[in-house]
């Protein structure tokens, strides 16, 4: 690919990031915009609440009102209410913006119902008497909407306060048409234009739309929308804004392209000639065709003057190069054979384990069995048998420290679930149990050769420790990440000890060593009978 193409590419490339920035700017501005409408709306809508309510607190106000004034309960306990009283209640209806009233036992049935002064008298109760009876157990002050033939109403429902001699309570309802002078004053306290609309048209405007719509659907006692309320704003002020938004974008776009233009002149002129002069003498190995550039007083040209001198230092380059190859071949071979190296030294490392210490060991058994045939008066004996095991113990530490010298070069060919396995396996020579590994594979290759070479020690002293002590038939080793820290863990299911009773052995002392090592904090936890616990936690952070 000539370096003409490559700078195309990136003039196109910068082209496609000058787009994608338009893009992302055009985004930020309808989101600017779509946040604004948001707000507004957002706003809008807890003010069409409130006069919603103001609107509408006047229903059950006089709804409780009429519910606790003995007058009207009076006038209901009279055994037919005249027509003097129904000119009253009607015109309490009409003074508070009510449309109709009803009167309902506690079965739910309408034993009186009036009208506003000026309205026919509604034929029947919208809600039948099951349904009534299940709202106000419902809800005591129940207050939704209902539809009686074509039209919207509004209806609250209160309790009667009887008179102290009565033995049933009624319910009064009172209901208010929402008609289009309710609308209208509704529309005069929002400055907005208001509309009643079906149930399926619950949408919002867009965002681009200058009118900002919001919905509020009116529910009807089941909390299903029967109708909805829409309030229709006019803003300018954003439509204004995204104007404003898009003619910023128009100048950026200008910009944008001079600014492309420009660069991909100067790139002409100033790096893609000179570089094709350069490139054209290094081809043809020619040092004239850069003599000029050579003279010039700029990058390119001190490039050129580099080229001329770099003629006469290939030769030299090419003999140095071959002379690295020569040594990196050299230590290539050399880093194989320390490899090999590593490789017998962990060998030796397992033949010891696996042949000299189980000889060893095998020999302290084979003492023990014969200071059980002794006789009780045989006590030389028996103190020298016991002097032998501890200089056999002591060659098996010995050994065994040797062995921990060779382990480190091993580690570093292998990964830490390998050592951990092989660890299990060389253990299982001295009892049958049942391994457990679970190794964070992950966290294992953050560790340092030094936690390594300490967390396999525990592992191999609290392994031990179980099948020598405890007779554990079940081992698990588990190595976890908390955060920051890992957590290194053997569990057996071995005899256990009291850990208050007993004096504290080699082992513990050395597993205290290397935690304090890691930086770290060790716990012991064993019961008799209930296994041992040793964990280990050090941080990622340290060594």
């Amino acid at each position: 690919m000539t370096l003409k193409l490559r700078f195309a590419l990136l003039l196109g490339f910068l082209l496609g990031g000058f787009l994608i920035a338009l893009a992302v700017l055009r985004g930020l501005e309808r989101a600017s915009s779509a946040a604004l409408v948001r707000n507004d709306r957002e706003a809008r809508a807890q003010l069409l609440s409130h006069w919603i309510d103001v609107t509408s607190r006047a229903l059950p106000l006089f709804a409780g009102d009429l519910a606790q004034s003995e007058e009207f309960v009076g006038l209901l306990n009279r055994p037919e209410v005249g027509s003097d009283a129904r000119e009253k209640i009607s015109a309490s209806l009409a003074s508070a913006g009510a449309t109709w009233l009803w009167v309902l036992g506690e079965d739910g049935k309408p034993r009186f119902h009036a009208a506003a002064a000026g309205r026919e008298t509604a034929a029947e109760f919208p809600l039948s008497s099951a349904d009534f009876i299940a709202l106000v157990a419902e809800t005591p002050a129940p207050r939704f909407f209902a539809e009686i033939g074509a039209d919207l109403i509004e209806i609250c429902v209160r309790r009667l306060q009887p008179p102290a001699s009565a033995e049933h309570r009624d319910w009064i309802a009172v209901a208010r048409h929402w008609d289009d002078a309710q609308l209208r004053a509704l529309s005069a306290l929002t400055e907005s234009r208001v509309s009643l609309n079906a149930r399926h048209e619950l949408a919002t405007a867009p965002v681009e739309d200058p009118r900002l719509a919001i919905v509020r659907p009116l529910t009807d006692w089941h909390g299903r929308a029967l109708r909805v309320l829409r309030v229709e704003y006019e803003i300018p002020e954003i439509d204004r804004a995204v104007q404003a938004h898009a003619q910023q974008s128009r100048v950026f776009i200008v910009f944008g392209l001079l600014l492309l233009t420009a660069l991909g002149l100067a790139l002409q002129q100033w790096v893609l000639r000179p570089l094709r002069q350069i490139g054209d003498s290094m081809g043809s190995q020619n040092g004239a065709l850069v003599a000029a550039l050579s003279q010039e007083k700029s990058e390119l040209g001190r490039v050129a003057g580099l080229v001329l001198a770099s003629f006469s230092q290939r030769d030299a380059l090419e003999r140095e190069v071959a002379e690295r190859k020569r040594t990196q071949e050299e230590l290539e071979r050399s880093e194989a054979a320390l490899r090999r190296t590593f490789e017998e030294r962990a060998r030796l490392g397992r033949d010891l384990h696996d042949g000299v210490i189980q000889s060893l060991y095998a020999a302290g058994m084979g003492l023990a069995g014969i200071r059980t045939q002794l006789n009780p008066e045989q006590t030389e004996a028996a103190a020298r048998l016991e002097q032998t095991r501890a200089a056999l113990n002591e060659t098996i530490h010995d050994v065994r420290n040797f062995i921990s010298g060779l382990e480190p070069e091993a580690l570093k060919l292998q990964t830490f679930s390998h050592a951990i396995g092989a660890l299990l396996e060389a253990m299982s020579s001295m009892g049958a149990f049942r391994p457990t590994v679970d190794v964070d594979e992950e966290l294992a290759a953050q560790l340092t050769l030094a936690q390594r070479v300490h967390a396999l020690q525990i592992a191999r002293e609290a392994v031990s420790n179980a099948l020598r002590h405890g007779h554990a038939t079940h081992i698990g080793i588990a190595l976890r990440r908390h955060g920051e820290f890992a957590e290194f863990e053997v569990v057996d299911d071995g005899l256990g000890f009291d850990i208050g009773a007993s004096a504290a052995g080699k082992g513990l002392v050395n597993f205290t060593a290397r935690a304090r090592e890691l930086g770290g904090e060790l716990a012991v936890s064993s019961q008799p009978g209930k296994g041992t616990r040793v964990q280990l936690v050090f941080s990622l952070l340290i060594l």
